[in-house]
């Protein structure tokens, strides 16, 4: 039996809350249905958590972000993840640097189910209370010039997942915030490295607010899925499916960068709107107009556009 079209039926139901037929399977996968029924039936029989239901049709079993265990390697087609769980961390990102610092390689995923010391950017802390999703992926990029492209890009796949999850229209902020009707419901992280081979390395840390509580202090300008959907979500799915988009656009910045800025610049809530720009220069105002090629944001200020490579962004309007 053809592997890929086993392990695309696999991905299929790991990204999946519930029960599948066959038949729907069969759409997505564009082979017959009878042939997608053998695949599930062999994987069942191999040993893999897939489930059949005589009404209902087949699903993923189990909702727990480690049951990805068994089949987190299928996942990627170009990235081949391997899964690293804890219970309890400093920070995912320190575990993940530490593992590449011994030669563990690209497609390294550590995920906790809490952090002691979750950070974001500029040393902020980040609160990752138990019910969160927080992981954080090794990549391989090669150049230092797609650093900042990777940072946007990962936004991106954060944003994807959770619309085609969920159906909530999910926007990216610059530089690395993903929003949900102006409140914040994922960062992302990416500090580099150099492998023992002296390769760069970067460390993306990814943080998404699922059912996890909220400090007070970020009520007002935060929010998790669960709260928008009204309701407690299972992270199996959610995982699965930000690795497939993880590795789709992954793919995508190594052989045409631009393309990642375009599909960013497609999911912005940024872009086109008054910005003010905090840097340790100042305060800067102006209307976000567009990307860079390395993932600034370029900011018309009374008619001089100004390109910001860091900096902390507020919408004005």
């Amino acid at each position: 039996m053809n592997l890929g079209v086993r392990a695309a039926a696999l991905r299929e139901l790991a990204c999946r809350e519930g029960f599948a037929t066959a038949g729907e399977l069969a759409v997505v996968l564009g082979q017959p249905e009878g042939v997608v029924a053998l695949i599930l039936r062999e994987l069942v029989e191999e040993g893999y958590p897939v489930e059949q239901h005589p009404q209902l049709g087949w699903r993923f079993r189990g909702d727990d972000v480690a049951d990805l265990a068994c089949c987190v390697h299928l996942l990627g087609e170009g990235l081949r993840f391997s899964l690293h769980y804890v219970e309890r961390c400093s920070s995912t990102q320190d575990v993940a640097r530490a593992l590449a610092e011994k030669g563990v390689g690209e497609g390294l995923l550590v995920v906790a189910e809490e952090q002691e010391r979750g950070r974001g950017r500029r040393g902020r802390s980040w609160a990752s209370a138990r019910g969160g999703l927080w992981l954080s992926i090794l990549l391989a990029p090669g150049s230092p010039v797609l650093l900042g492209p990777l940072n946007l890009a990962l936004g991106v796949a954060v944003a994807r997942a959770i619309r085609a999850l969920y159906r909530l229209e999910a926007r990216v902020k610059w530089p690395n915030d993903v929003e949900v009707g102006g409140r914040k419901v994922a960062g992302v992280l990416v500090e580099a490295t150099s492998s023992p081979s002296g390769h760069l390395t970067a460390v993306a840390g990814i943080g998404v607010n699922v059912n996890n509580p909220l400090p007070e202090a970020l009520r007002e300008t935060a929010a998790t899925l669960g709260e928008l959907l009204g309701r407690s979500l299972p992270r199996r799915p959610l995982l699965a499916r930000l690795l497939v988009e993880v590795d789709r656009i992954y793919t995508m910045l190594k052989a045409e960068p631009r393309g990642v800025l375009e599909e960013w610049l497609s999911h912005s809530s940024t872009v086109g709107r008054a910005v003010k720009v905090v840097t340790e220069d100042g305060e800067h105002y102006g209307i976000a107009v567009g990307l860079a090629e390395d993932g600034g944001l370029v900011v018309d200020m009374d008619g001089e556009k100004r390109v910001f490579r860091v900096g902390e962004v507020v919408h004005l309007r």
